[in-house]
């Protein structure tokens, strides 16, 4: 029975230590089959290249003009001036309601605007009158006074030729003319020059004609078969020798006494109507007002294109009653809008931008779009606009924004399927590795660096994340050399 003992537990040791054995074994084997390659290890080498950043956003086209239009008054619809699909130009009269009520209304506005003018206008109008009268009889009694009887008297008592001869109506001030006469190549002989009034004027000594004396309405004929040079005249204005002079004189005197007269009495009645003119000019002002408010509700009578475009809806007939409009009330596909219309080539593509993104992305930012309509075609283009809240989408708040072409394309249609491309960062030339060999730990970013046969942890800075799964090495790494992913 001892010897029976004895072996069990022989037995238990070897049991024992076998176990041990196998378990070491196996534990090499693991090793083993690791450093031979049976691990997920990866390397990479450090390059120079360019890292970008983009913004994937998808959307569609639609009219960056489009615009739901109604009548602002109620009423019965006369006329429907455009189809569906009509190309219109701002400005253009679209459709219209009844304005014969209002048509008569106009006309008598403007009748009452027009007597309230007139009214206003008659005491202004008779000054107006009066002075130019009283000008005309006052010019009338000068010219008298300054032309008739004019005479040449002769400078020298010793001149044997007759005095020449003054015609016409002189239209200047009191004043004296010399007239020089001397010899010339003329066909009389002689020419003559003036001072006093006017000065420098020169003409022919002529005795066929009257000729011009000055520039100031006279004329002056020399007798004829008389010798004139070397003889000097004098002409005064007015002839104070004259048998008329006094009676026009007087005349003269009474025109400058009737005008003042006349002008102060019209002054006066001015004067004296203020209060009334101010009441006149009170009923222009409403009777204009008047004519401005018909007008006003005529034009709410109206469909007018805002600007150029095509229409995309009508919805109102000739002789049906409708509604006033409240374009504040509905979006651009309202059920009440009676025409809704489009710009024709002016489009832009509306994208819903995810809250990761948006603050990625800025007004003017350049884009590049493709349309599902045009293959791989792309459409620069730039952002506009970006909501400044929230649109809620499926659950998810999405910020709209919109991106206007660079260039019209005649092709493009509204609701076409965009796939919208944003570059929001961009290095060139810089070092870069795969995000992927990247690790983090409380005390920063590393990564593991191959040297020979052996890895080290190599701490690093980290900047631009390209969309390509590329990231910017700011420092702690140099173009080529090896790093592993998860060296074991």
């Amino acid at each position: 029975m001892n010897k029976v003992r004895s072996w069990w537990r022989a037995a238990s040791r070897r049991k024992k230590i076998s176990t041990v054995v196998i378990a070491v074994v196996i534990i090499i084997i693991i090793l083993i089959a690791k450093k031979h390659g049976t691990s997920t290890v990866q390397s990479a080498t450090v390059t120079r290249s360019n890292v970008v950043n983009t913004v994937v956003l998808s959307g569609s086209t639609e009219s960056a003009s489009a615009v739901s239009l109604g009548f602002a008054s109620q009423g019965r619809v006369a006329s429907v001036l455009v189809k569906e699909g009509a190309k219109v130009h701002a400005g253009q009269v679209l459709a219209t309601l009844d304005t014969a009520d209002l048509q008569a209304s106009l006309k008598n506005a403007r009748a009452a605007l027009v007597i309230a003018q007139a009214n206003n206008a008659n005491t202004t109008a008779n000054l107006s009158t009066i002075t130019a009268q009283q000008n005309t009889l006052v010019q009338n009694a000068k010219n008298a006074l300054y032309s008739n009887h004019l005479e040449a008297d002769p400078a020298n008592l010793t001149t044997s030729a007759p005095a020449p001869t003054i015609s016409g109506t002189y239209t200047g001030d009191a004043g004296q003319y010399i007239v020089h006469v001397y010899p010339s190549g003329t066909n009389s002989g002689a020419s003559f020059n003036i001072s006093g009034i006017e000065n420098g004027f020169t003409q022919e000594a002529a005795s066929s004609s009257p000729v011009p004396l000055g520039s100031k309405g006279l004329y002056i004929q020399f007798a004829a078969g008389y010798t004139y040079s070397k003889s000097d005249w004098i002409v005064n204005i007015p002839n104070t020798h004259s048998s008329t002079y006094t009676a026009d004189k007087n005349a003269y005197d009474a025109a400058v006494a009737a005008r003042t007269q006349a002008i102060t009495a019209a002054q006066n009645d001015i004067a004296n109507s203020n209060n009334a003119g101010s009441v006149a000019a009170a009923q222009i002002e409403q009777a204009r007002a008047q004519v401005d408010s018909v007008l006003a509700q005529i034009a709410q009578r109206e469909i007018i294109a805002p600007f150029d475009g095509v229409i995309s809806s009508v919805n109102v007939k000739p002789g049906q009653t409708t509604n006033s409009f409240n374009p504040s009330s509905s979006t651009t596909d309202s059920a009440n809008a009676n025409i809704s219309m489009i710009s024709e080539n002016d489009y832009e593509v509306v994208l819903k931008t995810p809250e990761i993104d948006v603050a990625s992305i800025a007004v003017g930012q350049p884009v590049s779009m493709t349309l599902d309509a045009f293959g791989t075609e792309t459409f620069p283009g730039s952002i506009t606009s970006i909501d400044p809240a929230e649109t809620i989408v499926d659950g998810v708040p999405v910020y709209q924004t919109k991106v206007a072409f660079t260039t019209l394309d005649p092709r493009i249609r509204s609701g076409m399927t965009a796939t919208a491309t944003i570059v929001v960062g961009e290095k060139d030339n810089v070092t870069a590795i795969p995000v992927s060999f990247v690790h983090s730990s409380n005390s920063g970013s590393y990564v593991y660096v191959l040297q020979g046969k052996h890895t080290y942890k190599q701490a690093v800075t980290t900047g631009l994340r390209g969309s390509d799964s590329t990231v910017e090495i700011s420092s702690g790494l140099t173009p080529g050399q090896t790093i592993e992913s998860d060296p074991q």
